[in-house]
């Protein structure tokens, strides 16, 4: 595997900036927690073992080049990020080598999915928690916030269209999403401890 400041070095050098120290610290992290798991996923897809090689540090570029991005993510968003990069990286391989035959999307997409569940438990697990403590204190919300959360995150309408349809105005429809979500966060939080 590739030694993580030669990596971090190549990443600086294809995105043509420099890293900060926090996202340098925060991406080390990354790296820590994650390089064994995308190396074991690659392996189990990838017959060759220089292919597997490169794949996985393609993969761990592809991260160190968008940490900005990974900074912003909540922990199960940072896992879906890091295993959507590793499937585009493995279909990507795929299409090149044509090593994998598959006869339709749906097919590549459950070799995927059954690649996924096999070597990264911890993600799914991880997630399915997150799934629990969301729906826990989704549940603890009044019948407005939660038509507040449905209008935008599940029916995707803009806040315009919500002011109007609840009555109020733009501005007051982002305070309350902002309220909503505070409040969601910190009772996912207490559901941790």
């Amino acid at each position: 595997m590739i030694d993580l400041p030669v990596l971090l070095l190549i990443a600086a050098t294809e995105s043509g900036r420099k890293m900060t120290l926090e996202e340098v610290q925060f991406f080390e992290q990354v790296y820590s927690d994650y390089a064994g798991s995308i190396q074991k996923r690659i392996r189990a897809a990838v017959s060759g073992n220089s292919d597997a090689e490169d794949l996985a540090q393609h993969c761990l570029l592809k991260l160190a080049e968008h940490v900005g991005t990974l900074m912003q993510l909540e922990p199960y968003q940072l896992a879906k990020y890091i295993s959507v990069t590793i499937d585009n990286t493995l279909c990507s391989y795929w299409k090149k080598n044509s090593t994998v035959r598959v006869e339709s999307i749906e097919e590549m997409e459950n070799q995927l999915a059954d690649n996924r569940t096999q070597y990264q438990p911890d993600f799914m697990l991880d997630l399915q928690e997150e799934v629990r403590q969301f729906t826990a204190a989704f549940e603890l919300l009044s019948a407005k916030e939660k038509m507040l959360m449905q209008y935008r995150y599940i029916d995707a309408l803009g806040m315009e269209e919500i002011a109007h349809r609840m009555g109020t105005k733009p501005s007051g429809v982002r305070q309350a999403l902002y309220r909503v979500r505070k409040r969601m966060l910190e009772m996912m939080r207490k559901g941790e401890k």
